[in-house]
C-alpha cells in the first residue's frame, strides 16, 4: 500500500467508514506497553484523571447498552466571529441526566466523537472531524489500523466532564468564511447523542494571512511511512485549505501538494517566501483591502466551495 493510499484510508476511518479500526487495549487489559511516535502523542495527550470534576476511571463492563437518555451534550465557545484560521476555543461538556451513573470513554480521545460543521437552516453536513486520532501501522507485510487510547469516565448522577479544543488551530479546514452552525456528535453508543448547535461567523481579515502562511509553510507527509495517524491526513488537508485562501488574495501563489518531494518542498518554501514578500508590500494596498471585503460579501451565506 502506498503512503498515499494509507492517507486516504486513514480519512475513511477518521470520518466514521472505520469498520477495519479496531481499539488497541489498554495497560489495563493486560496490553503490552507501547513505544514509538504514536504512543509517546497518546502519552503525552492523556490528561491526569483529576481533570475531570466528578469522573472516575471505570470498567467497560459498567457502560450502558444505551446512553442516549443518560447523556446530555452542551457546547459553548467565548465569541459568535472568528477570523479565518485564528484559534476557536470550543467548550464541551457531557452530563449525566439519569438517576444511575453512566460511563463512557474519554470523548476528547474517542474516534466517534466529532465536531460537525453546517450551512444555518440545514441539515447537511458540510465537513466533519473526529477528535479522538487513529492510527496505521505496517510490519512484516501486516498492515493494521486502530485508534488512540482512553480512558473510561463514570459520572454519578448530576455530574458533568467537560473538555475544551482549540478546534480553529486544530481543524482550521473545517471553517471557510461564511455564516456556519456547528455541533458535537457522539456515535460511540447505539444511538446518536448530538448536541445544541452553535452560530458562528468567520470573516478573513488582514490577521489571517500571516496565518494562512504560516499553515502552508508547513510540510506534509509523515516521517515514517509505516507509521501514520489521522494528523497526517489532516495536515495534507489544512495545507491545502491554506494554499486555497492565499491564492484567493495573491493568484500568482501556488503550492504542490500533498505528499511533495524534496525538490517540489524546496519550491513549495520559495513560494511562501516571495508570498510574505508579496504580503508585506500590499497588505495594506486598497485593492488587498477592496479583495478582503469582496471574499467575505461572497462567503456571506453563500454556498460551501
Amino acid at each position: 500500500m502506498t503512503s498515499r493510499a494509507v492517507l486516504v484510508a486513514l480519512a475513511l476511518c477518521a470520518a466514521g467508514a472505520a469498520s477495519g479500526c479496531t481499539r488497541k487495549p489498554t495497560a489495563a487489559e493486560g496490553a503490552p506497553i507501547e513505544a514509538g511516535p504514536a504512543a509517546s502523542a497518546r502519552a503525552e495527550s492523556t490528561p491526569p484523571a483529576s481533570s475531570a470534576p466528578g469522573a472516575s476511571p471505570a470498567s467497560n463492563d459498567a457502560r450502558p447498552k444505551d446512553r442516549t437518555m443518560a447523556l446530555r451534550i452542551t457546547i459553548s465557545t467565548p465569541e459568535k466571529q472568528y477570523q479565518l484560521a485564528h484559534p476557536i476555543k470550543l467548550h464541551v461538556e457531557y452530563t449525566n441526566t439519569a438517576s444511575a451513573p453512566v460511563t463512557f470513554r474519554e470523548p476528547p480521545r474517542t474516534w466517534e466523537v466529532a465536531i460537525v460543521v453546517m450551512r444555518p437552516g440545514s441539515d447537511a453536513v458540510e465537513r466533519q472531524a473526529a477528535f479522538g486520532k487513529t492510527f496505521y501501522t505496517r510490519q512484516g507485510g501486516m498492515e493494521r489500523r486502530s485508534i488512540e487510547d482512553a480512558d473510561d469516565v463514570t459520572l454519578a448522577s448530576g455530574q458533568s466532564y467537560g473538555f475544551t479544543e482549540d478546534v480553529g488551530t486544530r481543524f482550521p479546514h473545517l471553517f471557510e468564511p461564511g455564516n456556519w452552525v456547528i455541533k458535537v456528535t457522539d456515535r460511540s453508543g447505539t444511538e446518536t447523542i448530538e448536541s445544541n448547535t452553535l452560530p458562528l461567523h468567520i470573516v478573513i481579515a488582514k490577521e489571517s494571512l500571516p496565518r494562512l502562511l504560516d499553515l502552508a509553510e508547513k510540510s506534509t507527509g509523515p516521517s515514517d511511512p509505516n507509521s501514520m495517524s489521522s494528523e497526517d491526513v489532516t495536515a495534507v488537508t489544512i495545507r491545502e485549505f491554506a494554499a486555497r485562501f492565499i491564492a484567493e488574495i495573491h493568484p500568482e501563489f501556488e503550492l504542490q501538494v500533498p505528499s511533495p518531494d524534496a525538490q517540489t518542498e524546496a519550491q513549495n518554501q520559495t513560494a511562501v517566501a516571495r508570498a510574505r514578500a508579496w504580503w508585506d508590500r500590499h497588505q495594506d494596498s486598497p485593492e488587498t483591502l477592496a479583495k478582503l471585503v469582496e471574499l467575505n460579501r461572497a462567503s456571506s451565506g453563500a454556498a460551501s466551495p
